[in-house]
């Protein structure tokens, strides 16, 4: 069995006679690896279940057509904390709700003043 330090890719050298940081540097860096190895295995089942799901209706006979459709693009990136890049017609989406938003805030706020308005000429 290998030492500890020698299975995550240090040398005794390093080890014995190198940074005394660099234990930490090696055991990070596995760490790191371990993580990313498990991702791309949790992102290929997720692959898998969804081309389960999208040719589970032709091994049905009662089915007609498709239930589920497959992703267009890429479900996650490479990049970490970073998933599939947004389409135009999403960014396009999220500028039209954010305008909605805007103009709601704009209705509001005027509606308020015009109530102050109509109720200091009342004289109320």
């Amino acid at each position: 069995m290998l030492p500890d330090y020698m299975a995550i890719g240090m040398s005794a050298e390093e080890f014995w006679h190198g940074d005394f940081r660099l234990a930490g540097a090696y055991r990070k860096a596995e760490e790191i690896r371990r993580e990313n190895r498990y991702a791309a295995e949790w992102r290929a089942g997720v692959y898998t279940f969804e081309a389960l799901l999208t040719a589970s209706p032709a091994f049905r006979e009662l089915t007609r057509g498709l239930d589920h459709e497959y992703p267009e693009r890429p479900i996650f990136s490479t990049v970490p904390g970073k998933t599939r890049g947004k389409t135009e017609e999403e960014r396009q989406e999220e500028r039209m709700w954010a305008i909605a938003e805007h103009i709601a805030a704009m209705a509001e706020n005027a509606n308020a003043r015009l109530a102050e308005r109509l109720a200091s000429e009342n004289g109320e």
